[in-house]
């Protein structure tokens, strides 16, 4: 059986999903106070600016709006 390869996602550090704070990571994102980010900033879409589009939750999905 082919072992599948998955290519490393390339993190835009402006969603959700690129911002997810995971205890476990080696690579958290914290400010420069030392909270994680997703503690203090409300993540919104580049496009639409609102916080409940799926853009904001992951840059790979498209904005409701286009």
């Amino acid at each position: 059986m082919k072992k599948l390869e998955l290519t490393p996602r390339i993190k835009c550090g402006k969603c959700r999903a690129c911002l997810v704070y995971d205890s476990n990571a080696d690579d958290n994102v914290f400010d420069d106070r030392g909270w994680p980010v997703l503690m203090n900033r409300i993540i919104v879409c580049e496009i639409c600016n609102e916080k409940g589009c799926p853009k904001a939750k992951d840059h790979l999905l498209t904005c409701k709006m286009e």
